[in-house]
């Protein structure tokens, strides 16, 4: 019975020291302490981190509510024509689908930010194949952030194929409701994931993969012959694609044009400031991204801050530019 207490306490344990490190871990980002202007790889990595761990607790928790779920269903047999015998079925088949959906959001959560951690960690660090296409086709710049698209094609398919069996392929009026409904959901998720990713990141989107898809699906349907009935499956899932792409790049325009007010307002303050406070400068890089990096670093107190704070010793040197900084600063040519 004693080993049994004890290892509990040592489970609770690793538990509340788990818990510890999560909010301690979730506290820098949101004070933004382990972003750097001049390298935001740590910043990403540990937030990518932090929301892989909360979604895969998310996943345990809403797994379980599906077990029970599914051991716990109730029985057609005997329902009658009472509305309640009728309630607990309907309440039951109610409450599964908002699981489900809620399990499918968290999964998908959890799947983009590993793939935000690994995949572009590892194999498009380098981004030497991608630079070159993103250089040579400007417009495909999209591609830098593909796994965005990947929630957008898989709940494209999973609607294409699902809409067909309760909806006839000649109830038109029937088919744009439930485009209309799906793409809605759609634009939902992709809202949520949008809000998980870095403000810094927004002003990459500013290509949007709509015209491209657009093309696609009307050479699809050129090629294949304009038939509706005999492309049902794709055109379907090129509308919501395109339909969904367009409207969340509605919103991330509406996210950046917020966040660029917010790091010129920041940008404004500190220009005037004699001493300005490096703490503002990550919070206007942090609203601004990349624009606003550009005018950070092109200012000189400014840089001298960032370059005090961020290139204290030859270790934080990870590119020539920064070694470049770090020269003329040690060399006081600014100052």
């Amino acid at each position: 019975m004693t080993r049994i207490l004890n290892f509990l306490n040592s489970i609770v344990d690793k538990f509340n020291e788990d818990y510890e490190q999560y909010k301690s871990r979730e506290e820098n980002l949101k004070n933004l302490k382990v972003l750097k202007i001049l390298n935001n790889t740590i910043y990403i990595e540990q937030k990518a981190w932090k929301d892989i761990g909360k979604y895969a607790c998310y996943g345990i928790f809403y797994g379980f509510l599906l077990f029970v779920f599914s051991i716990c269903r109730p029985s057609y047999d005997n329902i009658g024509h009472s509305w309640l015998n009728l309630l607990w079925p309907i309440m039951y088949l109610f409450i599964l689908i908002c699981l489900i959906f809620r399990s499918y959001y968290i999964l998908l959560m959890l799947s983009i930010q590993c793939i935000s951690l690994f995949i572009r960690k590892d194999f498009f660090r380098k981004k030497r194949f991608l630079n070159i296409i993103i250089t040579t086709f400007p417009e495909l710049f999209w591609l830098k952030h593909y796994f965005l698209l990947l929630p957008i094609f898989a709940f494209s398919i999973m609607i294409s194929y699902f809409i067909p069996i309760p909806v006839t392929k000649n109830n038109y009026t029937l088919i744009c409701i439930s485009i209309l409904i799906a793409t809605r959901m759609m634009t939902w998720i992709l809202k949520r994931i949008t809000h998980s990713q870095p403000r810094f990141l927004f002003g990459d989107y500013t290509s949007s993969p709509t015209i491209i898809l657009a093309i696609l699906g009307i050479l699809g349907l050129i090629l294949g012959g304009v038939n509706l009935e005999k492309n049902y499956f794709w055109s379907l899932t090129f509308i919501i694609v395109t339909i969904s792409s367009h409207g969340i790049k509605v919103v991330i325009d509406e996210l950046y044009i917020e966040g660029c007010h917010k790091a010129q307002r920041i940008l404004e303050v500190e220009l005037l400031s004699i001493k300005p406070n490096y703490d503002k400068l990550k919070e206007c890089y942090f609203y601004g991204g990349e624009k606003y990096k550009e005018k950070l670093l092109s200012t000189e107190k400014f840089l001298e801050v960032i370059v005090k704070n961020e290139l204290k010793s030859l270790k934080d040197l990870k590119t020539y530019d920064d070694y470049m900084l770090y020269k003329v600063y040690k060399g006081r040519s600014y100052l």
